[in-house]
């Protein structure tokens, strides 16, 4: 029976066609196979998939050389619900100068891909780079090439001075590298210099369609709360880079070319302009705050939709204002040709920013949230919002931002599922404005909560879920 029966197969000629990949490599699932995603990576050869499902995952990860793609259930069919909801938490190492929370320092290529994670807790990994450093509070780079593509990279520090000459990239830390940086959010996270991200000299790195903001320098508040670019950069492309607590900061006159990118809002202080100190930078068809000499660049307010991951107003300034060339032209709307596919708006020319082009696959960022847009647009809120805490599921802390449009007393209290106050987390008197508070869960089991904020006649009550 089958191919091989019989006398006219003559010298077996199927030998040489190549098995599909899935037949080729191994599939190894989190946690059925593995409860650690470490040990699957221990586990997995070239070219493998580790597959991990929705849950928390307290530990920090190695990929120790191997090509390898560990996703999220992202990867079956681009759901990115699995981003918000796999969560990979770095807050407990087992070594405290090895915290970052994904490390790629042993000669990774673009075939080691993370994909469809939210990456927390992370502190940064100590290395001797001509003199010690502490660098990727998230996630760490060093002569290596990995892919790193539909993340959320968000409340990471690198902060620690200790035995470390400079602190630098509390999201993500890239140095000696050609990764391929794409379609994640990086927010929140905080370091000396390049909070968001620091790129050393990476001449063949590719950073494109991410958004990088609200992130924050530790101690000052005034270094570069974006991103740090120390040394030459490869490709930077339809990126937006808005509301950190400063721009983009340039060491070592670095080549740096930058199109179609949003570069606002951030918090340069009274002196700076977004991008700051001296290098050979082209920037085209960019929304810079500030204006800055180049084609096509603008300096206009974008026009972010409040409460929104930075999607663009229908009448942003920055839609189709991108390149003109039709191999950057957005994903256009199957069911509205030559229009752009939401996220992306107009025709099909390239929007400013992280949604513009064809390279945003699938609109990873359309359904998660980044608050205090309305602040800092220039205007006060004119209405109670109550948003989603992040992260969630959370451990053992969160994050709840609040807005109220006048001056009001605000309860925010927390029940467990049986209605019993657990924690009061605001009980005064506010004036107007945008707010955030933390919620320990320190001491209490796992399991399903309720906050409930009040403030005069706005009642709203959310769910959120601690998971140890």
């Amino acid at each position: 029976m089958g191919a091989y029966g019989g006398n006219q197969y003559k010298s077996m000629p199927y030998l040489s066609i190549p098995l599909p990949w899935y037949e080729q490599n191994s599939i190894i699932n989190v946690p059925e196979n593995y409860g650690k995603i470490q040990d699957a990576i221990n586990s997995a050869d070239d070219g493998d998939t580790i597959v991990v499902a929705p849950g928390t995952y307290v530990e920090n990860v190695n990929f120790r050389g191997k090509n390898i793609l560990l996703t999220s259930h992202y990867l079956f069919d681009e759901d990115v619900s699995f981003i918000n909801t796999t969560i990979i938490d770095g807050s407990k190492p087992l070594f405290p100068d090895t915290a970052s929370v994904v490390i790629f320092m042993n000669g990774e290529e673009n075939t080691a891909i993370l994909q469809g994670f939210t990456i927390t807790g992370g502190k940064g990994t100590k290395f001797f780079d001509g003199y010690f450093v502490l660098n990727g509070g998230g996630i760490n780079i060093f002569h290596s090439s990995p892919t790193i593509r539909h993340n959320i990279i968000a409340f990471n520090e690198a902060i620690d001075p200790v035995g470390v000459s400079y602190l630098a990239g509390g999201g993500i830390g890239a140095n000696n590298s050609g990764a391929i940086i794409s379609n994640n959010i990086i927010y929140k996270n905080k370091s000396d210099r390049g909070s968001g991200v620091l790129l050393g000299p990476n001449p063949e790195l590719t950073f494109r369609n991410n958004i990088v903001a609200y992130n924050i320098n530790y101690p000052d508040g005034t270094g570069q709360g974006g991103m740090w670019l120390r040394g030459d950069q490869g490709k930077f492309i339809n990126n937006t880079i808005a509301f950190n607590s400063s721009g983009i900061g340039l060491r070592n006159d670095p080549i740096v070319n930058i199109e179609n990118c949003i570069i606002y809002g951030n918090n340069t202080g009274s002196s700076k302009p977004q991008i700051f100190n001296s290098g050979i930078i082209s920037i085209t068809n960019t929304n810079i705050e500030g204006g800055w000499a180049g084609e096509g660049n603008i300096d206009e307010s974008p026009l972010f939709i409040e409460n929104t991951p930075l999607i663009l107003q229908d009448d942003s300034p920055c839609i189709d204002k991108g390149d003109t060339s039709t191999a950057s032209n957005d994903w256009e709307d199957p069911d509205n040709p030559g229009f752009a596919l939401s996220p992306a708006l107009g025709t099909l020319r390239n929007d400013m920013g992280a949604y513009g082009g064809n390279q945003y696959k699938s609109m990873p960022f359309s359904s998660m949230e980044i608050t205090r847009i309305e602040e800092e647009n220039g205007t006060t809120p004119n209405k109670f919002v109550l948003s989603q805490n992040y992260p969630n599921p959370f451990n053992p802390s969160t994050l709840i931002n609040y807005s109220i449009p006048d001056n009001s007393f605000v309860t925010i209290k927390v029940y467990d599922l049986l209605g019993k106050e657990v924690a009061t987390l605001v009980n005064e008197e506010k004036p107007f404005g945008n707010y955030a508070v933390e919620f320990d869960g320190s001491d209490l089991s796992s399991g399903v909560y309720f906050y409930r904020m009040q403030a005069g006649g706005f009642l709203n009550i959310k769910k959120f879920i601690l998971l140890r």
